[in-house]
C-alpha cells in the first residue's frame, strides 16, 4: 500500500509539472505562420470567383473575413487554456484541496 501511494505521488507530481508547462507552452510558431497565410490565401482566392454584382461579392468576402477572424480568435483562446476571459479556473483544484487535504472545511 505504502509503495502504491507514492507511485500515485509521484504521478500527482507529474501531471501538476505537465499542467504548469502547459501555462507557458502555445501553438508553435509555425502554426501560426501557416493559420495567418492560410486565411490570407483564401481570402485571395475569394476574389478569383466571378459573379454578376460587386456589392454581392464584397459582402461575401466580409462574411468569409468575419469567419476566419472568429476561427482564429478561438485558436488565441484555445491556445491559452489558463489565462484570459474565456480560461479554467483554479475553482475544482481548490475544492478538490479543501476536501482532501482539509477534510471537506
Amino acid at each position: 500500500m505504502h509503495g502504491e501511494t507514492l507511485r500515485q505521488f509521484d504521478r500527482l507530481i507529474e501531471l501538476r509539472q505537465l499542467r504548469l508547462q502547459s501555462v507557458t507552452v502555445g501553438l508553435p510558431r509555425v502554426m501560426w505562420v501557416l493559420v495567418i497565410v492560410g486565411a490570407i490565401a483564401t481570402l485571395d482566392s475569394s476574389w478569383a470567383f466571378d459573379t454578376r454584382s460587386l456589392t454581392v461579392h464584397f459582402w461575401l468576402t466580409v462574411l468569409l473575413s468575419a469567419l476566419l477572424g472568429m476561427m482564429i480568435h478561438l485558436l488565441v483562446t484555445m491556445d491559452n487554456p489558463f489565462r484570459g476571459d474565456y480560461s479554467v479556473t483554479p475553482d475544482s483544484f481548490e475544492m478538490l484541496y479543501r476536501n482532501l487535504m482539509m477534510g471537506g472545511a
